[in-house]
């Protein structure tokens, strides 16, 4: 958490104006990430740790904590691979950050899934489109779920790089635009059963889907930002208090810890662009972009039980 903190406050927030500007996150943001091992967390005993890392990173550099973010999610699934040979040859990679991961989940999200997956011989093929994938230009590789006509999923670790069969359409982000965030369409794409990472039923999302405790942390971290550089106000209690609502949150109380954690960074930052004053609306300032971020954190791994909650919330805020 020291490391962490020093990351955030020396090296991620000093240059958070400037990659707010840039196409790319710098490569020695992640490189510094993986120097202090923090590519590894998720195979901490205890994912609190996690959560607090996230959210003292995301109060330094959204954009940056949001491609590492990413990443954890290929590691949870390796981790619990049946397939030793693939766990074996990149799990010690991820986890040390010598290779980094990204996540293409869209494609099997609800109504539909956008994203199919047919056997041909002795492969897989992946057809269709995944609306978001961050990190490219970043990854080496991308953890991919398709859904099969027999409601199966199949999740495998493919190569982040495009080609004919996998075409990318840069998307412009009102906030951490800087990720790498495409969208990612398959066109016959060939997968070995080698890079399989697991097969699972498909088993749709309950209606209180509430993300997972993971996601909150970036809401936190853009308020936990917007109160330091207010100097102290009267959020400091209850930034303290949504953390400890996400860390308590079951299953069902998930969507609605996550709602009051989005409801507080848009609250934190529109008090820090009125505490700044006039000098917010200028371009290259903390107060304008973490107002944005708060914005993008408010629909950042939202459900639809987040979205009817924190919908509530800004209807009755008085």
């Amino acid at each position: 958490m020291a490391t962490a903190h020093k990351i955030a406050d020396d090296v991620l927030l000093p240059a958070a104006p400037e990659v707010d500007r840039s196409a790319l996150v710098p490569r020695f943001h992640l490189d510094l990430l993986a120097h202090h091992g923090l590519y590894g967390l998720a195979c901490h005993d205890d994912p609190r740790t996690l959560w607090a890392v996230a959210e003292v990173l995301a109060s330094g550099c959204l954009a940056t904590t949001f491609v590492w973010a990413q990443h954890h999610g290929a590691v949870w699934a390796l981790a619990a691979s049946g397939n030793d040979a693939l766990r074996y040859t990149w799990l010690h990679l991820l986890c040390d950050g010598e290779r980094r991961a990204g996540i293409a989940i869209g494609g099997i999200r609800p109504p539909e899934p956008s994203l199919r997956a047919r056997r041909s011989g002795r492969e897989w093929r992946f057809d269709g489109m995944v609306p978001w994938v961050t990190g490219l230009g970043l990854i080496d590789v991308v953890l991919t779920g398709a859904a099969t006509d027999d409601e199966r999923v199949v999740w495998a670790l493919l190569d982040a790089v495009p080609g004919p069969a996998l075409r990318i359409e840069p998307l412009t982000l009102i906030a951490a635009n800087a990720s790498g965030t495409v969208q990612a369409t398959f066109d016959g794409y060939a997968v070995d059963d080698a890079r399989v990472v697991s097969i699972d039923p498909y088993v749709p999302p309950p209606a209180h889907d509430g993300g997972g405790r993971f996601n909150g942390s970036f809401a936190l971290g853009v308020a936990r930002r917007a109160c330091a550089l207010m100097g102290g106000s009267p959020l400091d209690d209850e930034l303290d208090a949504r953390r400890r609502d996400l860390d308590a949150a079951t299953d069902d109380t998930m969507a609605a810890a996550r709602g009051a954690a989005s409801e507080l960074a848009l609250r934190a930052a529109a008090r820090l662009v009125v505490d700044t004053g006039s000098r917010a609306v200028l371009a290259g300032g903390h107060a304008q972009r973490l107002l944005r971020e708060a914005a993008f954190t408010a629909v950042f791994g939202t459900r639809r039980a987040i979205r009817d909650d924190l919908l509530t919330r800004l209807a009755h805020r008085t």
